[in-house]
């Protein structure tokens, strides 16, 4: 027979015990606990109660009532190994809240601890399953009826007191390398990460824009938007195809024609933005930096700039972010910029280039993590991506990563496809940046336009003719690895 200590509304000693199953008298209270596991992945153990039990068949945590002469945490320690054969210390233990309802006092206790299902030893009379569960399914066990309500209520009101530290593989800008994207994916997978904030552009100067967008679909937990280059598949839809006839657009027509109508539908019904909350601090992704600190981040550091500036220089990481730091820590503007945001983490793409800027004393966190399928910041073989830590007392950080990878290969797979037989111009300007990690497409343009002018071709987009003989006649003059023209 259980007997409880007894306590007053105010949880004083009553210097009384009660022994379980009879009734309490008015004023009397009684204390108890419930303990929360959770393994490094942030999913609870939850267990199934004994179909002869109240509320039997139902899922619920480790739990009970505290013994006369026990603390909470001491019966918490019990309760777990009676319950689930687990072995803990009440160090280990951290108090989360106290539930005060009716006539007792619930202290809910964590327990972070990575066990195997397998190796718990089940209480025949208390328990017949148990089961991993994260705060979504959890949530959707309460409203499918599945959970124990008062469990259920409990996890509702404090579940979001319950924190870990947080690790984001943070990218943007695959633009169909898929080779690529699966060796980031495969890198933040042997590094334990699961989580994804993706920034945007999954299409166009890749050939395999249909396999990245059926890689990003089967990634579970992600934070996803869309970037610019999905406009130009977008506004190709219901156009008449037979008009498909110039140069400039080739790589989009093909782009359109190989991507599954489901995947085209899928990342045209991404967001432009995502906001979100982890361990109290607030993200904000957007596929430019315009959306935070405005035009300026092309003007100072943009893959044009990185590429003039690096034309002769072997360009490191180290190189390349010092020298960004330096123009961010010195200039003004930029700073006035910074000003006008509210504290959290910033999350963009866009310009391909890999950087970071936090300024602790207002709280504020910028993260490009540059373009894992296409980098344009003179850093050759390596794809950029970067890790964003969020412990559980909010602070964050940062750790830019560059995956090996060799991009000859890549560009040899590409002159097998289709897309290089369809976008002939398109994928040689691209061969360029690859095998440089500069800019190239840029020049080109600007090259295209002052060629076709003096010709006399005012027609846009330019004409297969036009649009070869461009590229023919920049490649004859093109000066070094950047595109720049000779006189």
């Amino acid at each position: 027979m259980e007997h409880w200590d007894l306590y007053d509304a105010e949880r004083k000693p009553l210097g009384r015990t009660h022994l379980r199953g009879e009734k309490f008298e008015e004023g009397e209270f009684y204390v108890c606990c419930e303990v929360w596991v959770m393994n490094s992945k942030g999913e609870f153990l939850t267990t199934q109660r004994h179909p002869a039990k109240k509320a039997g068949g139902q899922w619920e945590f480790v739990g009970g009532g505290t013994l006369a002469g026990e603390t909470t945490a001491e019966s918490a320690v019990r309760e777990l190994f009676e319950e689930t054969g687990i072995v803990t210390l009440e160090s280990e233990l951290k108090k989360i809240a106290t539930y005060a309802h009716k006539n007792y006092f619930q202290d809910i206790y964590l327990l972070k601890k990575d066990v195997e299902i397998g190796d718990l030893v089940l209480c025949p009379d208390e328990t017949v399953s148990a089961k991993w569960a994260n705060g979504e399914e959890i949530r959707g066990m309460i409203e499918a009826g599945e959970f124990v309500y008062s469990v259920g209520l409990r996890f509702g009101m404090y579940g979001d007191l319950v924190r870990r530290t947080e690790r984001f593989a943070v990218l943007s800008d695959v633009h169909g390398n898929h080779p690529a994207f699966v060796k980031v994916l495969e890198d933040a997978k042997r590094r334990g990460i699961d989580q994804l904030i993706i920034a945007g552009d999954y299409c166009l100067s890749g050939a395999w824009p249909n396999d990245c967008i059926e890689t990003l679909k089967g990634i579970s937990k992600k934070r996803i938007i869309r970037g610019n280059e999905e406009r130009y598949l977008e506004n190709l839809i219901g156009k008449d195809q037979s008009t498909w006839t110039d140069g400039q657009m080739q790589i989009s027509y093909w782009n359109y024609r190989n991507i599954e109508k489901e995947n085209l539908d899928y990342i045209l019904a991404l967001p432009h933005t995502v906001e979100f909350e982890c361990n109290g601090v607030k993200i904000h992704v957007a596929h430019s930096s315009d959306a935070f600190i405005g035009e300026y981040e092309f003007a100072h550091f943009g893959p044009g700039i990185i590429a003039k500036k690096y034309e002769n220089i072997q360009a490191t990481k180290v190189i390349v972010n010092k020298d960004i730091q330096n123009i961010l820590n010195a200039d003004a503007d930029f700073h006035e910029r910074m000003a006008s945001l509210e504290e959290g983490v910033y999350v963009f793409g866009h310009s391909h280039v890999q950087w970071a800027y936090k300024d602790s004393p207002k709280g504020i966190l910028l993260i490009n993590p540059g373009s894992c399928g296409l980098p344009l910041d003179a850093i050759k073989n390596s794809l950029p991506y970067t890790i964003l830590t969020i412990t559980e007392d909010g602070d964050v950080s940062v750790e830019e990563i560059r995956v090996p990878f060799t991009m000859a290969d890549y560009v040899e797979e590409i002159r097998k496809t289709t897309q290089y037989a369809e976008a002939h111009v398109w994928s040689e300007v691209i061969f360029k940046e690859l095998l440089t990690a500069r800019e190239h497409l840029t020049f080109f343009l600007q090259f295209a336009d002052q060629y076709a002018l003096e010709i006399g071709d005012e027609k846009r987009p330019f004409t297969v003719e036009t649009w070869e003989k461009a590229y023919d006649e920049w490649s004859k003059r093109e000066n070094g690895c950047c595109g720049f023209m000779k006189n």
